[in-house]
């Protein structure tokens, strides 16, 4: 069955010309001329029509309502449509009540609307695709294929799948994700997975720079442009010809550059620091850890850039929420220094169980700091006692992330964690009361004898006998 969408405007010309440009692509189009008609078609079966272009200047002769009244009316009938609201004008004020009125996106009606307008549409289609669930050694195949990543979670399956997709329509992308993710990598994969692999990809990072120079990395400058420019410098954006650029941290890029990354993107022309505007063919991905919708609102990024932007938005999940990638990678990473080192260290099932267990504040940078770091300080196996320096004293919740990931572990296991617990609070109390007993069991609120009873069962009095033994 053809994906439904419907059209609502007043135009019978601008109707007929949205069933034409969407039957080359197998998707229906159903229309209607007002917004009471609009309306009335919906309420028959909302999740008929998952997408609706809606016109927004439906009034005419004082009759009829405008599309932000409309666009209201149908999220309070199905608030999970996706609405795109067409206009003929650019106006601030016509955009912001667009998108105040529930709209997914604003395309300007212009004879080259009609290609962003499919591609808008058939990306919600694709990033709201459901499929059974991959089995893991798929999964593994797609995020390497196309990723050219280490993992086998879902949720990175998933942005492989999207970007293999996406990269497709020469369109800008714009990837989410906090610092560490692998953003780069993913924008490198859109390029590669792309008609312009083969073509130059160059990446900068926005908050690296301030504003002048910055304008100057990216749009090149003219010998004797500015104080300094003695030489002519060709910008990203021209060395990016026929290829992609990357802006990474665009959420940072100063307000006044933001106007002509959107002039450049629309026009696809750039102007150099003191020179003459020049066409150059490239494609633009864009990524940021930041909130753009919220910093839009406030002021702190374009609206108009941003929502030139966001159609294809990938987002990719902070490795806390895919803990299936983190042996992959802990594994990947070991095998990294082993080539190098030309060392063989293997990592206990304790020491994988800390890694998995996590919260991994900094994700996939963070984690490879650690194994490498680990396996450096290792003898010939990476221990949780080596860990314990790098990832801190404080104990992360094994059994939380069990519980998080609905696993079933067994009642042995189960005491297994719970006494790494313990022996780490007891070691820790120790260390801090100076290795005073009866200061560290008061400090925890044991029994005194207790204390030294479970020292003794967990192997800690043990192994510090020994030590004082091996220091005479």
């Amino acid at each position: 069955m053809k994906p439904t969408i419907l059209a609502i405007d007043n135009d019978h010309l601008v109707l007929m010309t949205l069933k034409t440009i969407f039957r080359d692509e197998a998707i229906e189009v159903q229309t209607a001329t007002s917004g009471e008609q609009g309306l009335a078609l919906f309420k028959q079966n909302p999740r008929m029509y998952p997408i609706v272009i809606l016109d927004y200047e439906m009034t005419k002769d004082s009759v009829g309502v405008n599309g932000d009244v409309v666009a209201r009316a149908l999220k309070a009938i199905q608030p999970d449509v996706r609405i795109i609201m067409l206009s003929g004008s650019e106006i601030p004020e016509v955009i912001r009540a667009c998108f105040d009125a529930g709209a997914e996106e604003f395309v300007v009606k212009a004879s080259n609307s009609d290609h962003r307008l499919v591609s808008m549409i058939k990306s919600i289609f694709v990033a709201t695709e459901t499929s059974p669930e991959e089995p893991e050694a798929q999964r593994e195949a797609k995020i390497s294929s196309v990723l050219k990543m280490v993992g086998r979670s879902s949720e990175l399956a998933k942005v492989a799948e999207l970007i293999y997709k996406f990269a497709a329509y020469d369109e800008p992308v714009l990837i989410l994700g906090e610092s560490g993710v692998g953003k780069e990598g993913v924008a490198k994969a859109v390029h590669e997975n792309s008609t312009r692999r083969g073509k130059s990809f160059v990446a900068i990072n926005c908050a690296a720079f301030g504003r002048d120079v910055l304008e100057s990395e990216l749009f090149g400058h003219e010998r004797g442009s500015f104080t300094g420019a003695i030489t002519k410098k060709i910008g990203l954006f021209e060395r990016a010809s026929g290829g992609t650029i990357f802006l990474d941290e665009i959420g940072d890029m100063p307000l006044e550059l933001q106007v002509k990354i959107l002039r450049a993107l629309q026009e696809k022309t750039i102007q150099p620091v003191g020179g003459v505007p020049k066409k150059v063919d490239f494609r633009i991905v864009a990524a940021t850890h930041r909130n753009l919708k919220k910093a839009s609102e406030q002021g702190e990024f374009r609206h108009d850039l941003y929502y030139r932007l966001k159609y294809l938005t990938v987002e990719v999940p902070p490795l806390r929420e895919r803990p299936e990638d983190i042996e992959p990678l802990v594994r990947h990473f070991l095998g990294q220094m082993q080539e190098k080192s030309k060392i063989t260290k293997c990592i206990s099932d304790g020491a994988m169980r800390k890694l998995k267990s996590h919260n991994w504040p900094g994700n996939v940078r963070d984690l490879e700091a650690v194994v490498k770091k680990a396996f450096a300080l290792a003898d010939d196996k990476i221990t949780p006692e080596v860990l314990r320096e790098e990832l801190g004293d404080c104990i992360t919740s094994e059994l939380g992330a069990i519980k998080a990931r609905g696993d079933l572990i067994s009642y042995a296991e189960y005491l297994r964690i719970a006494e790494d617990v313990e022996k780490w609070l007891l070691v820790r109390a120790m260390n801090l009361t100076g290795n005073v007993k009866s200061s560290a069991a008061k400090l925890l609120g044991m029994n005194h004898n207790t204390m030294n009873n479970r020292r003794i069962h967990l192997g800690i009095e043990t192994a510090i006998t020994l030590k004082k033994g091996g220091m005479k």
